[in-house]
């Protein structure tokens, strides 16, 4: 699975989240993982600035619909 996007500011993000938010949603890269990679790494990254789980949870939640809802189609096709 291949995704070129961006992350933004999310509703349920703290304020000490807040800064890697915007350094990510300057930031372009093309990664190249699996979903359940993709999922794994987040919820480690969310507990580590989540009050509790449900924070974190709401925190992947929101940064993956965000992903998902701004990917850019890559084609599979070599130019």
């Amino acid at each position: 699975m291949i995704f070129r996007g961006s992350s933004t500011r999310h509703g349920c993000c703290s304020n000490s989240f807040l800064g890697a938010c915007k350094r990510l949603k300057q930031r372009k890269n093309l990664i190249q993982t699996t979903l359940g990679e993709l999922v794994a790494a987040l919820t480690e990254e969310a507990f580590l600035v989540a009050e509790d789980e449900a924070e974190a949870n709401k925190l992947v939640a929101n940064v993956l619909n965000d992903l998902f809802a701004r990917a850019e189609a890559v084609p599979n096709t070599w130019h």
